[in-house]
């Protein structure tokens, strides 16, 4: 299944990134070019909104962790927010203890605000 992306600047150094569709282990690595697209914008602060999307496979999981991490360490404070978790992957998390590592959010509002981003 395709798996869609869509970039919106919010300001120059902050994008929110839409993902839609299933994240099996194939679409991963197209993720792994989003996250690689997103580094060359010189975004320092972003939003995931992940609310299409049903499943992510463990190697997607494994690229947020690991860019959540990353941003993090660089911007030395939460850089990312994942907005519209499904049940299902929020319970994959949680089992796996990786759910602390993410700044979770309702709404791209909401996650916009924790990460320090003034409202427009």
């Amino acid at each position: 299944m395709q798996v869609d992306t869509d970039f919106r600047n919010v300001t120059p150094k902050t994008v929110v990134v839409t993902i839609e569709g299933y994240i099996q282990t194939k679409e991963a690595r197209q993720l792994q070019r989003t996250l690689k697209e997103i580094d060359e914008r010189q975004a320092k602060r972003v939003v995931f909104d992940l609310s299409s999307v049903a499943y992510a496979s463990s190697a997607a999981l494994g690229l947020f962790v690991t860019y959540s991490n990353r941003k993090k360490e660089e911007e030395g404070t939460n850089a990312v927010a994942i907005v519209g978790l499904s049940r299902n992957i929020m319970n994959v998390l949680r089992t796996l203890g990786l759910l602390p590592l993410f700044l979770l959010c309702e709404t791209v509002d909401e996650a916009l605000k924790e990460l320090g981003v003034p409202a427009s």
